[in-house]
């Protein structure tokens, strides 16, 4: 793959996810498969809203750092990232929002039951995985999860989406958050 397009991907997907409020400030994470030993995602810290290619730090597998710049550091996500894609070689993305309807309907609700048929279609039962700390604590329930759906929530923290494209991730976190907006907004729920 030509790194500036995984760059140029990732960049316009974070900003889109920053652009949707899906996250704030510097949280959420994003990656990419780059080569068949590696993936590009963002450094800890990074603003998905003004991510450059300078916010994007090259990561083997194995976890290993391969950016010749030595001093970026990955996000604090990097070993939920990295296993996602030992356990998924089928996939290409992966991306951590905090977005705040899905985190807020989730915090309160353990399901939900999707207005449109649409949603149910395309999203499927999402699971749920409990989460108390700032960093996915529980690598491997997550996994188990995306093995059922590949987009999960994560009580009081997230949303994990995965897929072979960016707008296949992306749009799931983007359906699931609209969603939880209208179920956490109605006034009959």
């Amino acid at each position: 793959m030509n790194k500036q397009n995984v760059e140029n991907s990732i960049i316009f997907f974070a900003k889109e996810i920053y652009n949707r409020n899906l996250v704030e400030a510097w949280s959420g994470n994003v990656s990419s498969v780059y080569t068949k030993e590696s993936c590009l995602m963002t450094c800890t810290g990074a603003w998905l809203g003004h991510l450059t290619n300078n916010d994007l730090v090259e990561v083997a597998f194995d976890g290993s750092i391969i950016d010749k710049d030595k001093t970026k550091v990955p996000t604090s996500e990097k070993e939920l990232h990295l296993a996602i894609y030992r356990n998924f070689s089928n996939i290409n993305v992966v991306l951590h929002t905090h977005s705040p309807y899905t985190t807020n309907y989730f915090n309160i609700n353990d399901f939900i039951n999707f207005y449109s048929i649409e949603a149910k279609y395309s999203l499927g039962d999402i699971p749920l995985v409990e989460q108390n700390t700032r960093i996915v604590s529980n690598i491997n329930k997550v996994i188990e999860a995306l093995k059922i759906n590949p987009i999960i929530v994560l009580r009081n923290h997230g949303v994990v989406s995965i897929g072979n494209t960016f707008k296949e991730a992306y749009g799931r976190i983007e359906l699931l958050e609209s969603q939880c907006k209208v179920k956490s907004t109605s006034k009959y729920e």
